[in-house]
């Protein structure tokens, strides 16, 4: 299932669709740009001396929130930035030689989730700067996020973990792809996982040992991160007490579905104050 709600953000921080508020279904969407950050050129060779620590082009982060909370990721595959241009017509993802070194022109690579999943801040970011004369910068394009309200557990006693084995996730196939000891840390164990399938499907997951008690564990980033069917994504978690066999946990989004912003940004410096 699929909602697309339709934003107008002006330099005035003012929402339009025909309603002051944008309605998905029951929840209310609203979106506010939060930031703008742009970097000249620096000094010297390669990241020698950089203004404001980054490479040269702008970079403006905006925040979305729903009303309703659910918000679960950001999905960056299907999102797009159609345009991003100043008022002069200076196509600010357009660029002469490769001056981005955080990814490629669009999206920035590390959105953030509040803690109650009613807000998520992501960065919109171009390679090139604004012409001396421009006062707004322009933005055009959409918006894919992750939304459920409503999880399952399930329950897998006893796994051997040194034995591949596959792990009941819900919508997703997840098993056992790596055990032993992690590249680095203090940790005595690291346990990977290979997830075919939207790896965002999964909330959490826990791992205890034959006593039933948690053990602590840390999530590493994935190795190969994406989203749709087809993807196929490593990831690791770190564990504070080292065990051959241990029940794991999972968590998953039963009711995740897709919300499409459409997004159509005008801001200059002043962020509406």
């Amino acid at each position: 299932m699929k909602t697309t709600i339709y934003v107008i953000l002006t330099g005035a921080i003012l929402f339009s669709c025909g309603i002051a508020r944008c309605w998905a279904a029951e929840q209310e969407i609203t979106v506010k740009v939060a930031g703008v950050r742009v970097a000249g050129k620096g000094y010297g060779e390669g990241y020698e001396m950089r203004p404001l620590n980054w490479a040269e082009g702008t970079t403006v982060s905006v925040l979305i929130v729903r009303a309703g909370g659910g918000i679960v990721a950001f999905d960056k595959d299907k999102s797009k930035i159609t345009r991003m241009t100043d008022d002069k017509g200076t196509d600010l993802l357009a660029s002469t030689e490769k001056k981005f070194f955080m990814g490629t022109p669009g999206f920035g690579s590390f959105p953030k989730t509040s803690k109650d999943t009613k807000a998520i801040l992501i960065e919109v970011v171009g390679d090139t700067t604004p012409g001396a004369d421009a006062k707004v910068i322009e933005i055009e394009g959409t918006v894919v996020l992750a939304v459920g309200t409503k999880t399952k557990t399930a329950e897998n006693k006893d796994i051997d973990l040194s034995a591949k084995a596959k792990i009941e996730a819900g919508p997703v196939d997840l098993k056992i792809s790596e055990v032993g000891k992690p590249q680095w840390g203090d940790e005595p164990l690291s346990v990977a996982f290979e997830i075919k399938g939207n790896p965002s499907a999964i909330k959490e997951l826990k791992f205890f040992d034959g006593e039933g008690n948690e053990i602590k564990s840390y999530i590493g980033m994935p190795i190969s991160p994406g989203f749709g069917e087809k993807k196929t994504v490593k990831q690791e978690y770190w564990l504070e007490k080292k065990v051959s066999k241990a029940t794991i946990k999972v968590t998953y989004w039963v009711d995740l579905r897709d919300v499409e912003v459409a997004l159509k940004i005008k801001t200059g410096v002043g962020l509406g104050k």
